[in-house]
């Protein structure tokens, strides 16, 4: 014979006994009606993993739950059962999870916090800056209070495509990418199974980024006269300091900018870059140790004329900044190349291509020689294998040449005279430079 089913009217005016009693309603959903009037709804169960019966609360008819709520939060729980799951657990769990989420462990954010904690540690420290900045900025307002298993590709889709509207195609293509991360650091560690970006590349989702050249000047006269306006800068002898070591060593502008004078080893004559100033390398990412960058005996002068106007302790900046203990702004050296009329024809980075080109296409240096100074990967079978401090006296020399180069072409005014300072330069020095 079927069990008789409850009625709304029979739920509503159920009356309060000396003892607790239920109502049934079919299905295993019960009305519990207490000595005091409280209504409450329950459901009976066999644990799915012993097979023993287990009683769960729906909510309180006095809440606002009607019969109608109880049944389809039964047939939940009934549904959850016949997966092999106990729904009394599931509730726990369920609740746990909330929790986390407004306690901002498991918000978009709180897993950001704890990924970048650990991945801050294998870049530079500006690098790291930046991305955070990033985050800061475009991602967190929208999605960061979220919780990351709610997050979906619809929802990450908009947000790029807002700040590919905003103007900075960039910015967007590399939140894409931190975003990423961040949801596969939350499937490694078992808070989803799939990351919702697996969907978010190709053209649908971002326009293309082209591939970025910073303005550099790659013509003997053309540097000539940049370093006679360098020797010229009417600035800050700080900067103009910056400016030649800048050019004299061609590393990346934040590493230069984050030297300290710890770091200056003047009996070997080397600069040793430590990985929390670099991009996060091949080096950095598998050996961890420093980058060697020999000094030539024009950047030893430059460096000691430096400490002498501005002395300093081993852990200071070489170019402090304005606030003590803070190293000059990061627009330092592009600032003063503005001032200077290159604007759009050269910034700090493009010392690098600057000194990449010439050296070897002027110089005859060797390609492997300049790459691994840039720190770069070197191209071949072996790329992947050298340490830092591989060619250290090859580098040596070549570090010597240039800085020769640009200080015998400052007062070139023909392309006769570059090309003789060129071929004088290449008869000279050594022939390990070459391949």
């Amino acid at each position: 014979m079927a069990e008789k089913q409850l009625t709304a009217v029979a739920a509503k005016n159920a009356k309060p006994k000396e003892k607790p009693y239920r109502l049934a309603d079919g299905g295993g959903l019960y009305l519990l009606v207490s000595p005091t009037g409280a209504k409450s709804w329950q459901y009976v169960y066999r644990r799915p993993a012993t097979g023993r019966l287990d009683t769960m609360t729906l909510g309180r008819y006095d809440n606002g739950v009607l019969l109608s709520d109880a049944r389809t939060a039964r047939d939940e729980a009934k549904r959850l059962v016949s997966l092999g799951k106990d729904p009394k657990q599931a509730k726990r769990e369920e609740k746990a999870a909330q929790a986390a989420v407004e306690n901002g462990e498991t918000s978009f954010r709180g897993v950001a916090e704890q990924w970048y904690a650990k991945w801050k540690n294998g870049v530079s420290e500006y690098h790291a800056k930046k991305v955070w900045e990033r985050l800061e900025k475009w991602v967190f307002p929208s999605i960061g209070k979220i919780g990351i298993a709610d997050i979906d590709p619809p929802m990450l889709s908009q947000l790029l495509g807002r700040i590919e509207s905003a103007g900075v195609l960039h910015t967007a293509h590399r939140a894409r990418i931190e975003i990423s991360m961040i949801c596969t650091a939350a499937v490694n560690t078992g808070l989803i199974k799939m990351t919702p970006t697996g969907t978010l590349r190709g053209r649908g989702v971002l326009s293309p980024e082209r591939k970025r050249h910073y303005p550099t000047l790659t013509d003997p006269m053309a540097v000539a006269a940049l370093m006679r306006q360098i020797d010229d800068y009417s600035g800050s002898p700080g900067t103009r300091r910056m400016l030649w070591l800048a050019a004299m060593t061609f590393q990346r502008p934040a590493q230069i900018r984050l030297a300290r004078w710890g770091q200056i080893d003047w009996e070997s004559e080397c600069w040793a870059c430590s990985p929390d100033m670099m991009k996060g390398s091949l080096y950095d990412k598998e050996y961890g140790g420093t980058h060697l960058v020999p000094l030539s005996n024009q950047a030893l002068s430059m460096l000691r004329e430096l400490h002498d106007l501005f002395p300093g302790e081993l852990d200071d900046y070489v170019f402090s900044g304005r606030k003590r203990g803070q190293p000059v702004s990061a627009e330092t050296v592009n600032k003063a190349l503005r001032s200077m009329g290159y604007a759009k024809k050269l910034t700090g980075h493009g010392f690098r291509a600057m000194a990449r080109t010439l050296l070897a296409g002027k110089l005859g240096v060797a390609e492997k020689f300049v790459e691994h100074q840039l720190d770069h990967a070197v191209k071949g079978p072996l790329g992947n294998t050298y340490d830092r401090n591989q060619w250290v006296d090859e580098r040596r020399g070549m570090m010597q040449v240039w800085s020769d180069y640009l200080h015998a072409l400052t007062p070139t005014h023909s392309k006769e005279d570059a090309d003789a300072v060129a071929v004088s330069l290449k008869s000279r020095h050594d022939l390990r430079l070459a391949e």
